[in-house]
Parts: C-alpha cells; sequence; structure tokens
C-alpha cells in the first residue's frame, strides 16, 4: 500500500488500511479532535486519494497499441472492488454524521459550521442522510436544524433542496405548531424559488383528501408566497382533482396575472364535466368568475363549457354573476364606440 511520500511494507498493509478507514470515519463522529485531525491529514494527506476513489471513473486512455492495454472487463473489475470497498465505509460515515447532528442539536440547540461544512463538502449520498435524519430527529431538532441552515452561508443549495423535501414538508403533515408555521415561512423568504417547486410537487402527487393541519400551513403562509405558489400549482397541474380545488380555493387570492387565470380556466373547463355536481367546485367557480370581472368576454367560450355542465346548488348564482358581468362587459364596449 503506497501513499504520498512514503512506502509501507506489505505485511503493514491490512493494519494500517483498518487504522486509516477508522479514522476517517471519526472525523464525523462530535468528540473528533479536529485540531489533531488536521495536523495527521497533513502528514498523511489521504482526503484526495479518498475523493479520488470515490468517484472513481474511466478517465485513463491508453492507446491500443499499448502491450499493458487494460480490457474493459478489468477496468469495470476495478471500479467493482473500489465501491465495495468504499460502501460500507460510506454507511458508516453516514451514520456518524446523523449521530453527530443528532446529538448536537439535542444538546446545543444549533449545529455549528464544521458541521455543515462536513456535509457542504460531503460525497456521500444527500438523500440518504436527510432520510434518515427525518426518523431520527425530533419535531423540535427538526426546526433548529432549519434555523441553524438558515443562519449559515449556504454555498451547496442541494442541502436546503433535501431539508426542504425529507424534513421540513413531511413535518408538516405530523401536527401544526407556531414553531413550524415560522420555519416554513422563514425558508418560504429565504428560499422562495426552491420551496415553491418542491411545496408544488408535494401537494399535486398527494391523490387523498388535504389534512387539515396541511391546509392550516398553507394557509399560514404569507400572501407574497401564496401567489408564487397558487401560480406554480396552476401551471404544474396536469388534472383538477377534489383536492386540488380545496387548496386553489385557500390560496387563491385578489392578486391573479392573467397567464395564470387563463391556466386556471382551461384545465376548469378541460374537467367541467367531472366536476358537474361538485359543490366545492361550483363555488370555487363562483370566486373565479367575481375575480375575472370586466374582463369576462376574455374568457366566455370555456366559461360557457363550464357553466352549461354544471349542475350543483351554486348553479343559478354563478349564472345570475355571469350573464351581469356580461351584460356590464357589452355595454361598457358598446359606450367606448360613441
Amino acid at each position: 500500500m503506497n501513499l504520498p511520500r512514503y512506502e509501507f511494507c506489505e505485511e503493514n498493509k491490512s493494519l494500517l488500511q483498518a487504522f486509516i478507514e477508522k479514522a476517517h470515519q471519526c472525523k464525523f463522529n462530535m468528540h473528533c479532535d479536529h485540531k489533531e485531525y488536521n495536523r495527521l491529514s497533513k502528514i498523511l494527506p489521504l482526503n484526495s486519494i479518498l475523493e479520488k476513489y470515490g468517484e472513481a471513473k474511466e478517465v485513463i486512455t491508453i492507446s491500443d497499441s499499448d502491450e499493458d492495454c487494460i480490457n474493459d472487463n478489468e477496468i469495470t473489475s476495478l471500479h467493482k472492488t473500489i465501491n465495495e470497498i468504499l460502501r460500507p465505509l460510506n454507511e458508516t460515515v453516514a451514520d456518524d454524521i446523523t449521530y453527530a447532528i443528532k446529538e448536537i442539536l439535542e444538546t446545543e440547540k444549533r449545529l455549528n459550521t464544521s458541521v455543515i461544512s462536513d456535509l457542504h463538502s460531503s460525497k456521500l449520498n444527500l438523500d440518504n442522510i436527510f432520510q434518515q435524519l427525518f426518523k431520527e430527529l425530533s419535531y423540535e431538532s427538526i426546526i433548529d436544524f432549519g434555523e441553524s441552515l438558515r443562519s449559515n452561508v449556504i454555498t451547496n443549495h442541494n442541502i436546503i433542496v433535501v431539508y426542504v423535501k425529507y424534513l421540513l414538508l413531511p413535518q408538516l403533515e405530523l401536527e401544526y405548531s407556531d414553531s413550524s408555521q415560522d420555519n416554513l415561512n422563514e425558508f418560504c423568504n429565504k428560499y422562495p424559488d426552491i420551496v415553491s417547486e418542491r411545496l408544488s410537487d408535494h401537494l399535486l402527487i398527494c391523490d387523498d383528501k388535504y389534512s387539515r393541519v396541511i391546509l392550516q400551513f398553507v394557509d399560514g403562509l404569507s400572501e407574497q408566497f401564496k401567489v408564487k405558489l397558487f401560480k406554480n400549482l396552476v401551471i404544474n397541474c396536469k388534472h383538477l382533482e377534489d383536492n386540488h380545488i380545496t387548496l386553489f380555493d385557500t390560496l387563491q387570492g385578489e392578486q391573479v396575472d392573467n397567464d395564470t387565470l387563463n391556466k386556471l380556466v382551461e384545465i376548469m373547463s378541460k374537467s367541467a364535466d367531472k366536476h358537474s355536481t361538485n359543490k366545492t367546485f361550483g363555488k370555487f367557480l363562483l370566486k373565479i368568475i367575481q375575480l375575472v370581472g370586466k374582463n369576462i368576454s376574455t374568457f366566455e367560450k370555456p366559461l360557457n363549457h363550464i357553466i352549461g355542465t354544471h349542475r350543483s346548488i351554486w348553479k343559478g348564482k354563478i349564472q345570475k354573476t355571469y350573464d351581469e358581468l356580461l351584460q356590464d362587459s357589452f355595454l361598457m364596449s358598446q359606450s367606448l364606440r360613441y
């Protein structure tokens, strides 16, 4: 086994390799002496080698005329051997990171910069680590973790993405609390694009009726973020389901741009037959017609189709409001001619 600037006899290879692997694992332990670790790293600079093996790729080009040419089977075998060696090491390191984060959050309520830096530079699978963290962390620790991330300068936004996906959003399904609502709103404020995209995906893939808890969290969002989330949901909605109507009704405000409104009326028209007797759909349709207001003539064709197929108890009020708005629009257009 050869290391930079040093050579070791073959009989000590297995013992030295075991020591190096254990030392590397302990780097992520909360009790690790980082000063001593850094000193030893200068004596035995292994990180670059471990990263090289961890990112093993076929980067060596050998000409066919080379007598010592390595064939594809040998290269594949080499990659397999390296992965088999690194797999248990990576799993142990991931467990150590999870344990360290849990212990620090439980005792200090805030992650230090070094732990977050380790996550930044980690070559490990962040998805697996954060899924494991959701099983290990308490309700309060998930919130403390979020505060730690927001208070640090995060250059690797993948950490924010996996936190939102595997910790923040699943927590919204558990129970409502003001601290969790504040945590959600702070992330919406600091990382609006990430949260809006992930929250939209999270809500749209739900086939069942939304829980009272999740709707309470959605209702507690800032008005500015509701506009952004509503637009994202409408644009990405392929089929209007019953639970989507309730969600849209919760989010829909007076600030809806024309593109979003056009898309919304379009998907409502496509699903009009399906929701022809749905009272929630009828109530929401009335709100949309009122929102359209003086621009009613722009949406006349799709609205005629929706109203024509609708049969809920809201039918009468919908038709009356629609006819009045159309009449007002017609009179206004006539007055502008003279």
